[in-house]
């Protein structure tokens, strides 16, 4: 059958696709037999994001807002340990009128950070078990046509996103640094103003001592750009 929306959890040798959790040797080969995860009765509509965190990992994914006109998307969140058993309930995070692109969920300093685009980029903190302790964070100025990338580096929560420009066939980066509940140090800086670049993918955000390196595809390419966090 065809895999979509997998993910490889490197706090352990393991990886999953849609609901189903497998585990890994040290070579790749499968052990054991895989495990299905505890959804929602709801239909997912786009594919599950994984993101390991201390103790296990928490899975985002988005489905029909049950309420009428059912026309919205509801974002979910639910954290498992290791083996994939629940730690937490089914944890609704959002409600938008939109497509939501690339969830994440970082564990911060300050406790787990969920990150998303939908309209916006936004962050909204959350407790261990993955419910909300806070509201949403949403980033004026930004908007995102590929989704955002986000990392921890010691306090600071890194995050780039990429806008479109010109004809749509050109994108231009933006740099954000915010804290472990997702309130910004700082405006978005620009990375390579004066610079477009055209078909630009696969965009991520690597920590480094100093800062950050903005990472991306380019034709046969793949290119890094230093930039420094704010102090």
């Amino acid at each position: 059958r065809t895999l979509t929306g997998w993910s490889l959890l490197a706090a352990e040798v393991r990886a999953t696709w849609g609901d189903q959790l497998v585990f890994l040797t040290e070579d790749g080969r499968i052990a054991g037999t895989p495990t299905r995860l505890p959804m929602t009765p709801s239909p997912s509509i786009d594919p599950m994001t994984r993101t390991a965190v201390a103790g296990g990992f928490v899975a985002t994914w988005s489905e029909r807002d049950p309420m009428p006109p059912r026309t919205g998307l509801e974002l979910h969140a639910r954290r498992f340990d290791p083996s994939g058993a629940p730690l937490g309930d089914d944890v609704l995070l959002d409600r938008a009128n939109t497509t939501y692109f690339l969830p994440r969920v970082l564990d911060t300093r300050e406790g787990l950070l969920a990150a998303w685009y939908a309209n916006g980029i936004v962050f909204r903190p959350l407790r261990a078990d993955a419910s909300p302790s806070g509201g949403a964070v949403r980033v004026d100025g930004v908007l995102a046509a590929f989704g955002v990338h986000a990392e921890v580096r010691g306090a600071d929560t890194l995050a780039v996103t990429s806008t479109a420009v010109s004809d749509a066939s050109m994108s231009q980066f933006f740099f954000l640094v915010a804290d472990g509940r997702g309130a910004l140090r700082g405006a978005p800086m620009r990375v390579l103003p004066d610079r477009p670049l055209m078909f630009a993918n696969g965009l991520r955000v690597v920590p480094t001592r100093r800062g950050a390196l903005i990472v991306f595809g380019q034709g046969e390419r793949v290119l890094a750009v230093p930039v420094d966090c704010v102090p």
